[in-house]
């Protein structure tokens, strides 16, 4: 895989990431008027989305140095996979 694509990546998924995590802060409102929603987080601001944005991030940075030191990528995909189980995990025992 070039350097191309994986710029092209790292962008994509921690633009993802970011938003989710702004999301959650509360920096991007993406509420919306109270209706009856079928969704599982009625609103941004859970665990869940949090973790699953910095899973983003993660996978962003995983892709893009793909070709770095083996311990830092193994701290790196040991943290992605926690945090995406976890926030995975979270939202299959929310409900």
């Amino acid at each position: 895989m070039g350097i191309g694509y994986r710029l092209i990546l790292l962008v994509l998924f921690s633009t993802v990431g970011g938003f989710l995590i702004c999301a959650y802060a509360g920096l991007i409102d993406i509420s919306q008027a109270p209706t009856r929603r079928r969704a599982i987080f009625d609103d941004p601001h859970h665990w869940q989305i949090l973790c699953i944005g910095i899973a983003f991030v993660l996978a962003g940075i995983q892709f893009a140095f793909a070709q770095g030191p083996r311990w830092l990528l193994a701290i790196n995909g040991t943290a992605l996979l926690l945090c995406f189980g976890g926030g995975v995990l979270g939202s299959l025992l929310a409900r």
